[in-house]
């Protein structure tokens, strides 16, 4: 989906997000990065950022919360699923979430013209 993506004439900036699950983010990012994108990648910005542990780190986070596995945290305390994650936008707040690297990454992608 990525190298599509990228191959896709329509967008220059790539963003690719996706769960470290406690591998390590730069690691696992550096192994996206090698696997899933091409070499040449063209004009196209290509930005990789990896969740800690998951993309539901930000929700719990927010919460003031901080766990192994945010999921499984929501899923047990509040009956979440994960289908529900379009809908936890809401509940971010982006001060708290200035102290991660994740969403820092993010942000900078963003925000690179």
């Amino acid at each position: 989906m990525i190298k599509a993506m990228i191959r896709d004439r329509r967008c220059d900036k790539v963003v690719a997000l996706f769960d470290a699950d406690g591998k390590g983010a730069e690691k696992m990012e550096g192994q996206f990065r090698e696997h899933q994108c091409p070499k040449t990648a063209g004009a196209k910005k290509i930005f990789v950022v990896a969740f800690e542990t998951e993309v539901e780190e930000w929700i719990t986070t927010s919460m003031g919360k901080r766990e192994e596995k945010p999921s499984d945290y929501l899923r047990d305390h509040e009956n979440y699923e994960k289908r529900q994650l379009p809908s936890q936008v809401e509940r971010l707040d982006f001060e708290a979430l200035k102290g991660l690297r994740s969403f820092n990454r993010f942000v900078e992608a963003l925000k690179d013209p």
